[in-house]
């Protein structure tokens, strides 16, 4: 079963790494790492969409809702996707040894 083509993104997704692989790779090129976090940049109705139609949501722009009087629920959604780690974008910050 294909759940999604590649036509479906303007470019290639990287997707490598977890928080935990993330930080392996900065601490054996000798970094000390600060932070890792995730944030998550689409919106809730992207993920709704994907979930009923296995496509993702095209008709408006991904990163806010259609209705912007419902953009608050957008903002919660993010922000708990964030703190479970489990965003679009992994971040880290890290220092030299």
């Amino acid at each position: 079963m294909i759940i999604y083509s590649m036509e479906h993104f303007a470019g290639p997704h990287c997707s490598y790494y977890t928080a935990e692989t993330l930080q392996l790779v900065f601490e054996k090129a000798d970094y000390k790492v600060n932070e890792i976090s995730t944030h998550e940049i689409y919106s809730i109705e992207n993920h709704l969409h994907w979930i009923r139609n296995k496509v993702p949501y095209t008709k408006q722009h991904l990163l806010y809702m259609p209705d912007e009087r419902l953009e608050w629920i957008n903002e919660i959604y993010k922000k708990e996707i964030g703190k479970q780690g489990k965003g679009y974008v992994l971040s880290i910050s890290a220092t030299p040894k």
